[in-house]
């Protein structure tokens, strides 16, 4: 995709086969967004921030906006959103009928307490919209919309799938790393690249986490490795190394001696305690 090119296309109009119940409206590519957009809209707007910073004013509460993000912008009401002052931001837009904010609201995708979400999981998303503005720029008026209607729809569903957990409180934040961790202990965590996404310095998720949890995420994540290990010792016939490169650890004498420091006790004597 051309990341330099500006598209607006009109499609309500455009020939459709099948009919889908979410009709474009009309869509668009700014490729570099530079102005603040202050006005009111009559169809229901998708906002999709592909790259980017700035703001996002609606009904009194301004939000800071941060790629990769969707803002929405409900009919009718006064909206005012844009980039920092000396940047820009790189943006896709849909664009429904109000006629269809009931089916929006049923589906999900329009909800009065979210107005501004990130998502994550770029590796999957931004390749369906790169595509997405391909198909966009290459419209004629004889081109049926039912496959880029289909794909609109998708862009949005999974945005809200792989929504972040950027705009839960701090607690929740931390709860939910907790309970990834406890869940998938044999993933490989990098906790200054988490607090990041979740947008949070490394410094100050570590403070949060240590005023929530006690210890320090990497202490607790062997732990539950460990644990982990313990519950495979007593239940299964895996070797210990067969544990080990499970639980992701790389070297099996490291873990030996990780266990030992978290059991006071080695692999083989808890597997022999516990399974008498």
């Amino acid at each position: 995709m051309d990341n330099t090119v500006n598209i607006f296309k009109l499609v309500q109009n455009h020939h459709r086969r099948l009919e889908s119940t979410f009709k474009l409206e009309l869509a668009g590519h700014h490729a570099k967004q530079y102005d603040s957009v202050e006005t009111t809209y009559y169809g229901c707007n998708f906002s999709i921030i592909l790259s980017g910073q700035g703001s996002y004013t609606h009904l009194g509460t301004t939000y800071t906006v941060k790629a990769p993000c969707v803002i929405i912008q409900w009919p009718g009401e006064q909206v005012c959103y844009g980039p920092d002052k000396g940047t820009s931001w790189q943006e896709l837009y849909l664009v429904y009928s109000s006629e269809l904010l009931d089916k929006l609201i049923e589906r999900k995708f329009f909800h009065r307490q979210k107005t501004y979400w990130q998502f994550v999981n770029k590796r999957l998303i931004l390749p369906m919209i790169y595509k997405f503005v391909e198909q966009l720029s290459d419209l004629t008026p004889s081109t049926e919309l039912d496959l880029l209607d289909s794909s609109a729809e998708s862009i949005i569903m999974h945005t809200l799938l792989n929504e972040s957990a950027l705009l839960k409180e701090d607690k929740e934040l931390i709860a939910y790393i907790v309970k990834e961790l406890q869940t998938n202990p044999a993933h490989d965590y990098h906790f200054d690249e988490l607090a990041r996404q979740n947008g949070m310095s490394p410094a100050t998720f570590r403070r949060k986490w240590m005023k929530q949890v006690g210890i320090p995420p990497g202490k607790f994540h062997i732990q539950k490795r460990i644990e982990e290990a313990c519950r495979m010792l007593s239940e299964t016939t895996l070797t210990v190394n067969a544990i080990a490169e499970s639980l992701n650890f790389t070297d099996p004498l490291y873990f030996r001696r990780r266990f030992k420091i978290e059991t006071n006790t080695t692999p083989s004597s808890y597997r022999k305690h516990s399974t008498r």
